[in-house]
């Protein structure tokens, strides 16, 4: 008896947590940064009201968490529809946040709207949109710099996302740019032997000869001519 009790005393050991993963960590990382920075631009703008005043100082920060609000309820819905391989819905509902962010004043290159049009460039790539996912990349990676003005692992993928959309789209001397700038920080982020990195490496080796290639031949259609 004495000896059950003993058994029944011992506290059971918890077991440990297995690691969500990198991109869960990455994702809460980005939403911990467009939070803070959206919330750092109201206080901003409700610091400004109140100084002319206090009353237009209340409905203008009342106003504008009504509209973020409603700007993160669109962006919720856009990635529940790509989760579910609703991409036409999800860039809709993307592309109504970024609506919403112009209605609301915010910038270009502003967190919130970062974010959808990262969300809008991914759902572009599932319609095979590449005009617009290039579009949408170029405008993210821009707010990317911002948002992650290091070495990041988040902004280091996009790049390298939006410079093979730009390749697909015989974009050959900006995708070249933006795949060295890609490159540059994957050695950072993931290190020199990760995949993404050797990826990259070999994209810029291929993308530098055949723009050595289109101007070999358009040098050549010139010396014809002459």
């Amino acid at each position: 008896r004495v000896r059950r009790k003993r058994i029944k005393k011992k506290k059971k050991k918890k077991k440990k947590k297995k690691s969500t993963g990198c991109s869960i960590i990455q994702h809460n990382y980005r939403d911990y940064i467009l939070e803070e920075k959206y919330i750092t631009d109201i206080a901003a703008t409700a610091t400004a009201s109140s100084s002319s005043s206090a009353s237009s100082s209340s409905s203008s920060s009342s106003s504008s968490y009504s509209g973020y609000h409603q700007i993160k309820a669109l962006l919720n819905a856009a990635h529940e529809h790509l989760q579910r391989n609703e991409a036409g819905e999800a860039l809709q509902k993307y592309l109504g946040a970024i609506q919403s962010c112009s209605q609301e004043g915010l910038g270009v290159k502003h967190a919130i709207r970062t974010r959808a049009h990262s969300g809008a460039a991914h759902a572009s790539i599932e319609l095979g949109q590449w005009e617009s996912a290039a579009t949408h990349f170029l405008q993210s990676v821009e707010g990317f710099e911002v948002a992650y003005p290091d070495a990041h692992p988040v902004k280091a993928v996009e790049i390298l996302l939006c410079a093979k959309v730009l390749w697909l789209k015989k974009e050959t001397d900006l995708a070249l740019q933006y795949l060295r700038r890609a490159f540059n920080l994957l050695e950072i982020t993931h290190g020199p032997n990760h995949a993404l990195t050797k990826e990259c490496m070999r994209k810029e080796r291929e993308a530098s000869a055949e723009l050595a290639e289109i101007k070999r031949q358009s040098q050549d259609s010139l010396d014809c001519d002459d």
